[in-house]
């Protein structure tokens, strides 16, 4: 279960604060955990894209608080409000998913507008010192103006701990956001 938020909470027009952290913290997105989940989070300077070139970046440990059946995903992430005119609207974001020395569940990422899930990806099982790269995008032709909610939300069917997740440039375009 998604957590649901109260969109009368204060939202700038067509804008995304700080989608990339460069100003060294969340400012513009609030965190939070799924009802067995967890998550630890701070910034880290790490190349998310791949294109060889570190910035600052969310850095994400997620699961589940106890011992899950290996079914059932825990963890938590991040969301902000954005006010939008009526027009079309994109949303994109940088992911990486890396792990140390023992392999695991790379877990799954989704990115959701407003409660529905527009983009995610399962990093299946990540060999030992792995890393894998991932850009979650999605496009609508049309949403209508008002609040809306950007949410990402990383999860795993283990207990937190052994992967980590960085997530970064987050970017919002479209007719809806001028």
């Amino acid at each position: 279960d998604i957590p649901q938020i109260n969109f009368e909470a204060a939202a700038v027009k067509g804008v995304l604060i700080n989608g990339n952290f460069e100003r060294g913290n969340i400012e513009g997105f609030e965190s939070f955990t799924t009802p067995n989940g967890e998550a630890t989070r701070e910034l880290a300077s790490i190349d998310v894209n791949n294109d060889g070139r570190a910035s600052l970046a969310q850095k994400f440990i997620v699961g589940a608080q106890t011992v899950t059946d290996g079914t059932t995903y825990e963890g938590g992430g991040i969301y902000h409000i954005i006010g939008l005119k009526p027009g079309s609207f994109s949303v994109s974001v940088d992911v990486l998913a890396s792990i140390g020395s023992n392999g695991a569940s790379g877990g799954i990422v989704s990115l959701l507008l407003d409660g529905q899930v527009m983009d995610n990806y399962n990093f299946g099982f990540l060999q030992s010192n792995a890393s894998q790269y991932k850009k979650l995008t999605f496009s609508l032709p049309y949403v209508a103006g008002g609040n809306h909610e950007i949410r990402l939300l990383l999860t795993r069917n283990d207990v937190i701990g052994g992967v980590i997740h960085y997530i970064d440039d987050m970017v919002v375009t479209g007719t809806s956001t001028q």
